[in-house]
């Protein structure tokens, strides 16, 4: 069965409370931990997908940020390639579920999502006995309610927000650290300027897909970290379920975090 992932960057904002679906529901959801998450590496390079809404210079920063992400491991593996190309979307959250790894610009934010959130990476993968492996994500960026720039300007810098939500894309959780230390660190405002995975992602990302710089010639060690925890027994297995889990980062610095197994 198929596990169902949101991590979402909010600003505080008043607005109506989003329609419920059985994707935002928080009802019978209960405050979660951080389970591992991580690709098979196998999967590497992923394709991503960029939607032809974004301008050239929008393109080149999510590109760079998909780059970045490579680039802090001395490329020992290549994460991402993403240099493909798909149109928008106009359906429902359900309909990202495709073949088809995308970043998208949406003009018209889904009512089933905050329309306080800057943006939202959303990932399917199947919960196992002690992770979850991802099989899909999507990154879905808000620019109904909010404008973004990659020159310094005026809005959100798009570069930190792509490489903080291709960090969730990756399996990466939030980290309370602080925003020197990290690109994960759980609140995002106007100021905020990091275009470039700091130690501490790079040594979380290293642990994750068990990657070593200094082995020459080996672009990965053999499995990651959280599949070599899991005993290959069937005894030991739990039964596969399907859940919701959505991460909240509000400009005030506050984090919210639920779990919610679906039926």
């Amino acid at each position: 069965m198929k596990t169902l992932l949101f991590a979402t960057l909010l600003v505080l904002a008043s607005c109506e409370k989003p329609q419920e679906s059985a994707f935002s529901s928080r009802e019978n959801a209960s405050t979660g931990t951080d389970i591992p998450s991580s690709w098979n590496p196998s999967v590497f390079p992923l394709k991503i997908n960029i939607s032809d809404s974004f301008n050239n210079s929008e393109d080149q920063a999510i590109r760079d940020m998909a780059n970045a992400w490579s680039d802090s491991i001395d490329n020992n593996v290549q994460f991402m390639d993403a240099n493909y190309y798909t149109q928008e979307k106009n359906s429902s959250l359900s309909g990202y579920e495709d073949s088809l790894i995308g970043v998208y610009k949406l003009e018209q934010w889904p009512s089933t999502l905050p329309a306080t959130a800057l943006a939202v990476t959303q990932i399917i993968g199947i919960r196992k006995s002690g992770y979850i492996e991802i099989t899909h994500a999507d990154i879905l960026v808000n620019y109904q309610n909010y404008s973004f720039t990659t020159d310094n300007t005026w809005g959100y810098d798009l570069q930190t927000i792509i490489l903080h939500e291709m960090g969730h894309l990756l399996g990466l959780y939030h980290d309370n650290s602080s925003i020197s230390e990290s690109v994960m660190y759980p609140t995002i405002s106007r100021y905020s300027d990091n275009r470039a995975p700091r130690e501490a992602d790079i040594k979380k990302i290293e642990e994750k897909y068990s990657i070593d710089r200094s082995a020459h010639n080996s672009r990965y060690l053999a499995g990651n970290f959280e599949t070599s925890q899991v005993i290959d027994d069937d005894s030991d297995k739990v039964h596969e379920e399907k859940v919701v889990i959505q991460f909240e980062i509000m400009a005030d610095g506050s984090e919210e975090h639920f779990i919610k197994v679906l039926e």
